[in-house]
C-alpha cells in the first residue's frame, strides 16, 4: 500500500489539475486557486483511500499480517505520507512545467529512483529524511517520525507552490 499507491497518486495528481478541456472556462469563474486544487485533488484522495482500505481488508481476509508496520494508525500513515508527498510533487511539477505528461513523467522518475535506491535512502545521513518508502521498508527506523514530518512539510511547501503557480492562469491556456 505504501509502494504503488504513491506512484498512482502522483500520476493522477499531475493530470487532475490541468487535464481539462474546459480549463479556460474554469479559469473564467471567480474561484481561488486553492479551492480549485482541493476540488481537483479530492477524487485522487478518494481513489487512493478506497484502494488502500480494499487492500487492507483483502489482506485481513486472506490472513496476511500487516502488524510489522505497526498499529492501525501507523499502517495508515505508512501509505498516507508517501501519497501526500507524491500528490504534491505531481501537482507542482505539472504546473511548473505547464504540462501534465511532463509532471507525471518526473513524478514517475523520482518514484523509480526511490524504488531502486531504497536501501541507500534508508541509510544515507541526509537522504533518509526524504525516503518515500521508509514507513513500509523499515518501520522500526529511529528517524521514521522525522522522515514523515519532513515529507509532510515538503508536501505543504509543494502545495503552496502549486497554489501560487495556479494563480498565474495564463500559463495554462
Amino acid at each position: 500500500i505504501g509502494g504503488v499507491l504513491p506512484l498512482i497518486g502522483g500520476i493522477l495528481a499531475a493530470y487532475a489539475v490541468l487535464d481539462d478541456p474546459a480549463l479556460e472556462l474554469r479559469f473564467a469563474t471567480p474561484h481561488p486557486a486553492g479551492q480549485m486544487l482541493l476540488e481537483r485533488l479530492m477524487p485522487v484522495w478518494v481513489i487512493l483511500t478506497v484502494s488502500s482500505l480494499t487492500y487492507q481488508l483483502f489482506a485481513a481476509a486472506i490472513g496476511l499480517d500487516l502488524g510489522f508496520l505497526g498499529g492501525i494508525a501507523a499502517r495508515q500513515v505508512a501509505w498516507l505520507v508517501p501519497c501526500m508527498a507524491m500528490i504534491a510533487l505531481g501537482t507542482t511539477t505539472a504546473l511548473a512545467l505547464a504540462g501534465t505528461t511532463q509532471g507525471a513523467m518526473l513524478t514517475g522518475v523520482i518514484w523509480v529512483f526511490q524504488v531502486i535506491a531504497r536501501s541507500w535512502f534508508n541509510v544515507d545521513r541526509w537522504a533518509r529524511y526524504v525516503a518515500l518508502f521508509m514507513g513500509i521498508s523499515v518501520p522500526e527506523h529511529e528517524v521514521l517520525r522525522v522522515n514523515q514530518a519532513v515529507l509532510v512539510g515538503l508536501s505543504v511547501l509543494f502545495m503552496l507552490a502549486a497554489r501560487s503557480l495556479l494563480a498565474r492562469q495564463e500559463r495554462y491556456l
